[in-house]
């Protein structure tokens, strides 16, 4: 029986390959008691990063790039209807259901201006193991259906009003200080053509135009797996081999049945926020103001933001 991956003491021992996936870097960090691995397969592109330590829970972080150039919402809007049934489990809320019984309080997920990430928290390995193929088929297959468009994300109802969930949490939010001031501060930031001016949860005007349609092609064109990276946090009894083995047989097989075997990068492909117009951030050559209007009952007080561009990820430590 081969070691355990975890079991090596020396990063030169480490096989450089487990199966499909390709060892692209393993860290143990020097001020806590944590290894991080992180892989990718050959076959799909697949990325899968492991967070390896002693605790009770196992947390799943399972994130996508998603890039938008307008306000439509697509990347918000997909986020609620990837819950809504997949290609293998075309039910709503069952990947609740599985969840509740893997002892998880359930899945979650949010949409940033660059990320839309899937969470869930399992009470050891059996239920989250159990769950990774399912949700990465919710995630990769979702399906999409025209009834869920109208319910999750904008509808007429019987009063003639505009609704919807996305619909009606946007709507709660839009003309909120913070949230106007935000969209404002990321269209001075950053120029035209670039993908951090949008706001991604959808502005209330362009998600009365949006259609299931757009989304099916936004979520074909980013919801891929050479764009998809599966992070777990948390101790599993076979360490990283018990992930990258379910992963293999159980989820690379639906990704190649689907065509979905071209490895890391596909001709044509481009890195959302790095291979696109979106990587271009020029400094900025002065102080900008700029004064936001909103509704509010109140006018004796208002609010202040004060915004600037830091250095990049890989760079923070250097002195300019």
């Amino acid at each position: 029986m081969a070691p355990s991956i975890d079991s090596y003491t020396s990063p030169q021992e480490v096989p450089q390959t487990v199966g499909n996936f390709d060892l692209i870097k393993r860290l143990k960090l020097d001020f806590t008691d944590v290894t991080v691995s992180k892989w990718q397969s050959r076959t799909t592109g697949l990325t899968v990063v492991h967070l390896d330590y002693e605790a009770p829970i196992v947390n799943g972080y399972f994130a996508v790039a998603t890039e938008i150039f307008d306000d439509t919402g697509c990347p918000h809007t997909l986020e609620h209807l990837v819950f809504m049934g997949s290609e293998k489990y075309p039910y709503k809320g069952i990947i609740d259901h599985f969840a509740n019984r893997g002892f998880s309080a359930g899945t979650n997920a949010w949409t940033d201006t660059d990320n839309t990430v899937y969470t869930v928290s399992t009470a050891g390995q059996d239920g989250f193991l159990q769950m990774l193929p399912i949700y990465v088929d919710h995630i990769l297959y979702p399906t999409i259906t025209k009834s869920a468009y109208v319910t999750e994300v904008h509808h007429i109802d019987p009063e003639g009003q505009d609704s919807g969930v996305v619909y009606s949490e946007m709507q709660g939010r839009e003309n909120t200080p913070g949230d106007l001031m935000s969209l404002r501060s990321q269209t001075i930031l950053n120029p035209p053509g670039s993908a951090y001016r949008s706001e991604t949860g959808g502005l209330m005007e362009a998600l009365r135009k949006l259609t299931v349609e757009q989304i099916r092609d936004y979520h074909g064109t980013y919801y891929v797996p050479h764009n998809l990276c599966l992070i777990v946090a948390g101790k599993l009894s076979s360490g990283t081999d018990s992930l990258l083995s379910v992963v293999e047989k159980q989820v690379e097989p639906s990704l190649i049945a689907h065509g979905q075997n071209k490895g890391p990068k596909p001709e044509g492909w481009k890195r959302p926020f790095l291979e696109t117009p979106s990587a271009n951030r020029p400094v900025i050559a002065e102080t900008v103001k700029a004064t936001v209007e909103f509704p509010e009952k109140d006018e004796s007080s208002g609010e202040l933001m004060v915004n600037f561009l830091g250095p990049p990820p890989d760079a923070f430590l250097e002195s300019q």
